[in-house]
């Protein structure tokens, strides 16, 4: 069963707000990581700034909802998504030559941020590059840059002051160039909450709105399942298929009606979640049923299992919470 807080994601916005003291633009691109774009896009309007998606059929969707800007975060480069993105006044990523030739080609008006690739290696253009780009861009009377932006790939010190200080050196050529200012962004979750000198002069969150990134905030989404069967096992008793997940030793286990057809990854063998109050750990995986070990505490049919929300984030080296938030239902 999935419930979701939206009440908490408004609060967590607010807070987030409050600690930058920065505009802010609300991420909500992949059905805001499994919270639902057009209810959260919903509770945020009139707290964000601005929204993220990554396409233009996303922005397309949520932007009855609201009067912001909506920015996309990919590259287009299709004849309709670009008319649909003049007649929504979105704002599109140039991030190559192919999504800038699109857009210079394109007769009708295009607002539009500069992406650098500050060292991530996906998308965005070099230092060298930015010259040819701001001239085209500045050449065509269509085409409209609001903003410059890039991407964090680390949360060491280290690894963010590096990227930062080639990309204010990338943001100050790109407007010097254009001869404007332009509104420069770089912060995720991490470093909006954690490193004052990244936010410039907006904060990107999404993770964070969500509740996790920081102690303060509170998971707004909780994945729950029922309790199916109760069994009794035995030290290295098999759990599930394949022989490789035994039991550790004499215990109860609980059999849950939820499985990877319901998000929850087999590699997530070992975390632990929640049996009524009591702590269980993952001990095999199947399409439509967990095995979750719970040592001396006996469970009971119709019990209910936290597979996540509020103190319980089964995430492991394998996988991380966003794929838990945009997978599990």
């Amino acid at each position: 069963m999935l419930h979701i807080d939206y009440h908490e994601i408004a609060n967590n916005a607010k807070k987030i707000k409050s600690k930058c003291n920065t505009p802010l633009c609300a991420v909500v691109k992949s059905d805001a990581y499994g919270h639902g774009a057009v209810r959260t896009v919903s509770v945020l309007d009139g707290i964000a700034d601005c929204f993220a998606v990554a396409t233009v059929a996303e922005a397309v969707e949520v932007a009855p909802y609201t009067q912001s800007d909506i920015a996309v975060l990919t590259p287009v480069y299709s004849v309709d998504e670009l008319c649909l993105a003049s007649k929504h006044n979105l704002v599109l990523t140039i991030c190559n030559e192919e999504s800038l030739r699109a857009a210079v080609g394109c007769v009708l008006p295009i607002r539009c941020q500069i992406k650098v690739d500050s060292g991530m290696s996906r998308l965005g253009f070099r230092r060298e590059d930015l010259p040819a780009v701001c001239e085209a861009t500045k050449s065509c009377q269509s085409l409209h840059p609001i903003g410059v932006f890039s991407h964090l790939w680390g949360e060491r010190k280290n690894d963010v002051s590096r990227q930062l200080a080639y990309f204010n050196q990338c943001a100050d050529l790109c407007m010097q160039a254009l001869g404007k200012r332009l509104c420069i962004h770089i912060a995720n979750t991490n470093a909006a909450i954690n490193l004052p000198q990244t936010r410039l002069d907006m904060v990107r969150v999404g993770l964070g709105l969500y509740g996790y990134g920081d102690d303060d905030l509170v998971p707004a989404k909780t994945v729950t399942a029922p309790v199916i069967a109760v069994r009794r096992v035995k030290r290295y008793d098999v759990l599930g298929y394949g022989g490789k997940n035994r039991a550790k030793r004499d215990e109860f286990v609980a059999v849950v009606q939820s499985g990877y057809a319901n998000g929850l990854a087999r590699t997530l063998v070992g975390g632990t979640v929640l049996v009524g109050k009591n702590h269980a750990t993952v001990g095999g995986v199947c399409m439509g049923m967990t095995l979750l070990e719970t040592g001396d505490y006996l469970p009971h049919v119709g019990e209910s299992a936290t597979l996540l929300g509020k103190g319980v984030n089964p995430s492991n080296l394998h996988t991380i919470v966003y794929e838990l938030l945009c997978n599990l239902r």
